[in-house]
């Protein structure tokens, strides 16, 4: 595989919870200048809500799609049944749940995502797997960044007042 020592080394750091140095659009512009076709591709391909398994896949890329969608569906039966079901939880998903709303839950889920590819991160040097990280890291702070809880918690009483309005009628 090959090496982007420089490509990497000039990326800005991204720090969890804090505004991305940079966009997406401009990180797979900077990449365009050093990665080939395939590679950019698969960069490319891979978003963070892509769970479909392309011929040419990394083994990070994998890994990340199998851990994402393993804790989804951890999360999921927890967050139906409430706290209170009585199942045994993943230590994951108690950390999830003590939060005290959903946004906090959700910048949780996210934490830990974020702790995943870290602890990927250290094995990778400087290859096409390291910029697929750093991607996927960068979409996790873009998300984050865009939360807004006024607009959010607009949405969602507008969302309520549509549907009382519809079990009413």
């Amino acid at each position: 595989m090959a090496k982007y020592y420089y490509l990497k080394a000039s990326l800005p750091y991204i720090e969890f919870g804090k505004e991305p140095p940079i966009t997406a659009e401009e990180f797979i512009s900077e990449c365009s200048k050093w990665l080939d076709g395939k590679a950019l591709q698969i960069l490319i391909n891979t978003r963070l809500n892509n769970y479909e398994f392309g011929k040419d896949e990394t083994l990070v890329s994998k890994e990340w799609k199998e851990f994402d969608t393993d804790l989804r569906k951890e999360i999921a039966p927890a967050r139906v049944k409430g706290q209170g079901s009585g199942e045994r939880l993943t230590a994951r998903v108690k950390r999830i749940l003590a939060q005290e709303n959903p946004l906090e839950a959700e910048k949780e889920s996210e934490r830990i995502r974020w702790e995943y590819l870290e602890d990927k991160e250290i094995l990778c040097e400087f290859d096409l797997n390291d910029l697929i990280i750093y991607f996927l890291k960068l979409q996790i702070a873009a998300r984050l960044h865009s939360f807004n809880k006024d607009e959010g918690e607009g949405l969602f009483y507008k969302l309520c007042e549509v549907g009382n309005e519809q079990t009413k009628g």
